[in-house]
C-alpha cells in the first residue's frame, strides 16, 4: 500500500482541480486494466481523455458530453471493424454505419488528425548531403 505522500502531485489534487484529460492515479489504472470485461470502457476513457486534451480541456458540460459521445462512437466503430474481420457472416453495413457516425461526431468536435510536416527543401538537401558524406546514399 502506497502512502498518500508517495502519489504524484496531480493525483493528490482534488478531482475538480485536475484537468479532465489528466492521467489516472496508478491505483485506478490497475483496477481498470486488469478487468477483461472493461476493454471497451477503458478505450472510451482513453479516447475521451485524448479528445479533451486536444480540445484544451473545455469546461462546458455540453461540450464534454459531445466529447464522451464521440469517444463512445469511435470505440464502437473500432469494435465493429474488428468483428467484421473476425466474425463470419458479420453484416458490414453495421461497421460502415458505426464508422460514419463516429466520423460525423469527430467532425462536429473539430478534432483533426495530426499530420507530420514534410521536410523543407533545405532540410531534405542537408539530410541527403550528410547521408552521402557518411557513405549511406546510393
Amino acid at each position: 500500500m502506497t502512502s498518500i505522500a508517495a502519489r504524484p502531485d496531480r493525483a493528490q489534487a482534488a478531482s475538480s482541480d485536475r484537468p479532465l484529460s489528466a492521467q489516472l492515479p496508478p491505483t485506478q489504472r490497475a483496477r481498470r486494466s486488469n478487468d477483461p470485461l472493461a476493454k471497451l470502457p477503458r478505450r472510451v476513457a482513453d479516447l475521451a481523455r485524448a479528445y479533451l486534451a486536444a480540445l484544451g480541456d473545455p469546461e462546458d458540460i455540453g461540450r464534454q458530453a459531445e466529447i464522451v459521445a464521440a469517444a463512445e462512437l469511435v470505440a464502437l466503430a473500432e469494435k465493429a471493424r474488428s468483428e467484421a474481420l473476425t466474425v463470419p457472416g458479420y453484416d458490414l453495413n453495421n461497421a460502415i454505419r458505426a464508422q460514419n457516425a463516429a466520423d460525423r461526431a469527430l467532425r462536429r468536435l473539430g478534432v483533426k488528425a495530426v499530420q507530420a510536416k514534410p521536410p523543407t527543401l533545405r532540410e531534405y538537401i542537408a539530410t541527403r548531403s550528410r547521408a552521402s558524406a557518411a557513405g549511406d546514399a546510393p
